[in-house]
């Protein structure tokens, strides 16, 4: 559905299956505070990356605003297994038109390899 909804002048942003109430929230806030400084697809990228650390989400967070109270709802261990697991960062992607360059990466996750794309406008 999402592909149907792209054209040259309009992207999606979509979870590929439902993911925790604390792994979305750390993916708003993570993604949509670097979407100042690159495209969507590159600020997903840069996203994930700091997804898969619950000290990197919330020293991003921290660097937004030291008081917000996102920091706090996922502060703590009972939350880092679920923001740390692949199946809550993972679920992000961009639809966007053809012209995006993509390569690929090879990088380990609990001691496994997958491949993740990495965007370049």
């Amino acid at each position: 559905m999402a592909s149907l909804l792209t054209n040259e002048n309009r992207a999606v942003i979509t979870h590929g299956w439902p993911i925790d109430t604390y792994a979305a929230l750390a993916f708003g806030a993570v993604y949509f505070s670097l979407l100042t400084d690159g495209s969507l697809a590159t600020s997903l990228f840069l996203a994930q990356s700091i997804l898969q650390s619950q000290t990197e989400i919330l020293a991003c967070l921290e660097e937004i605003d030291p008081n917000l109270q996102a920091i706090d709802r996922l502060r703590g261990d009972s939350k880092k297994s679920n923001l740390e697991n692949i199946m809550s960062w993972g679920s992000a992607a961009v639809y966007c038109w053809p012209d995006i360059e993509m390569t690929i990466q090879r990088r380990p996750i609990d001691n496994q390899s997958f491949y993740l794309a990495a965007i370049t406008t």
